[in-house]
Parts: structure tokens; C-alpha cells; sequence
């Protein structure tokens, strides 16, 4: 595929290129091509790159990786916002004891399930917990977690997109009251 055209100007010298120039010149023109190559495929990618991180920026949704340690190694503005901590504040931190409580409310150990996720991702591709903000309010997220690979096969990070699911939890929370208090008021008029 041609690129362009390498164009020499010999100035106002009125010599004609010698064989060695020209050899000089064939030899270059390749190097020149890749560099062009290369350069377009820089723009490209950073072009690609800019897209992501715009969508990834511009989501209502928890969007958060993890190392191996469960240690935060991204989170987007609105995970930011959502739990009150800022990106420097809360990336290189464990999310275990900081966002998502050792054993929630349900009894679960979350150390336990982080472990099983790196044996089994497959089990935990989606699950709901308790999380904690950074006022220490207790909020409820669904996740869809996907395991990033390396070159090797070997789980290298964990993907979290997250939804904030609260009201959810307490209309459920709600109408588990209601019922409760339905069937009490109906065994005292049975009584």
C-alpha cells in the first residue's frame, strides 16, 4: 500500500544523485512508512480510548476493577459520587471493609465469596449486596461481575458494574411488614 511520495530536493546543487543516495533514500522510505503506520494507529487507539473512558465516565453506573486482593484499581465519577469518596481516596483501597461490609446483614462473609469468585467466576457473574457509603449509610447494589483475563488464561482483574437497587430492597423490605402484619391481624379476628 503507498502512503506518499518521498520527494528530494537537491537545492541549488547541480550534482546528480549518486547510486549510494538513492540506496540511502530506498532504505529510508520503509522506516518513513512504518513511522506513518504507527502514528495512525497511535490516533486510532487513543481516538478508541477516549470513547471508552467517555462512556465509562458518563454511565449511571457503578463501573469498578479489582486486582486479585480485591484492592480498587478503577472507579468511575458516579461510583465516586455514589459512595462519597473521591478517586485517590478510594483506589489502591481493599473494597472488603470499606464499600462492602466483611459479613452483611445477611450473614455472608464477602471474604469467603471474593475467593470463591476467583475459583469460580462463572458462579458469581451476578449477585445483590450490601454495601456501605462513606457516611455509613447502608445501600444495596446489584452486580454483574466479569473475571479480565491475562495472555495466559489466569484471572488478571475482576470487572464490577454496579446498580443501586435501596428502594428496591425496601418496598421488598416493606411489603414483607405488610404481609407480616396482614396475617397477624387475620389470626387475631380468627381469634
Amino acid at each position: 500500500e503507498s502512503l506518499g511520495v518521498l520527494a528530494v530536493d537537491r537545492g541549488n546543487s547541480k550534482n546528480k544523485l549518486k547510486e549510494s543516495d538513492l540506496e540511502l533514500l530506498m532504505g529510508i522510505a520503509p522506516q518513513i512508512a512504518i513511522s506513518i503506520t504507527n502514528a495512525r494507529f497511535f490516533e486510532k487507539l487513543q481516538a478508541s480510548e477516549e470513547k471508552y473512558r467517555d462512556l465509562v465516565e458518563s454511565a449511571n453506573s457503578i463501573i469498578m476493577r479489582l486486582d486479585l486482593q480485591g484492592r480498587i484499581t478503577f472507579v468511575n465519577k458516579y461510583a465516586q459520587e455514589f459512595y462519597g469518596y473521591a478517586g485517590h481516596e478510594i483506589e489502591g483501597r481493599n473494597a472488603l471493609g470499606l464499600i462492602i461490609p466483611d459479613i452483611d446483614s445477611n450473614g455472608r462473609d464477602f471474604s469467603v465469596i471474593f475467593s470463591d469468585f476467583l475459583d469460580h467466576p462463572e458462579k458469581h457473574d451476578n449477585f445483590e449486596n450490601e454495601n456501605i457509603r462513606r457516611d455509613g449509610e447502608k445501600v444495596w447494589v446489584s452486580w454483574s461481575n466479569k473475571a479480565i483475563y491475562d495472555k495466559d488464561g489466569h484471572i488478571s482483574e475482576i470487572l464490577c458494574v454496579g446498580n443501586d437497587i435501596s428502594e428496591r430492597k425496601k418496598a421488598e423490605q416493606e411489603k414483607k411488614t405488610l404481609e407480616l402484619q396482614l396475617m397477624r391481624s387475620q389470626k387475631m379476628e380468627a381469634i
